[in-house]
């Protein structure tokens, strides 16, 4: 058996086998470093040019309005003739019913 600070180590032989067990003990122990100071006393300054996003509100042009007239033009024509095509077809079958 063999034993220090640190750690407990046996070992024994029976019957041609050899056993062993190692048992580390809860020691804190300091331990040296040998560390370069760095001292660090300036300061260093950079200069940084931000773009910022900025929006002008503007009057839209010709072609733009007309495009929005246009947009809006082709809603209305195509919900009128969708409830055009929804009358005609309700006429049709009131027409059938009849027959």
């Amino acid at each position: 058996m063999l034993e220090n600070k640190y750690a407990k180590s046996a070992a024994s032989v029976s019957g041609g086998v050899l056993a062993h067990s190692l048992e580390t003990k809860p020691v804190s122990v300091p331990i040296r470093v040998e560390k370069q100071i760095v001292y660090r006393d300036s300061l260093v300054y950079r200069d940084r040019v931000v773009k910022e996003d900025i929006y002008i509100e503007k009057d839209f042009t010709f072609w733009q309005k007309f495009r929005l007239k246009l947009g809006s033009w082709a809603i209305a024509l195509i919900v009128i003739a969708t409830l055009y095509l929804l009358f005609q077809l309700f006429h049709n079958l009131l027409k059938l019913k009849r027959l």
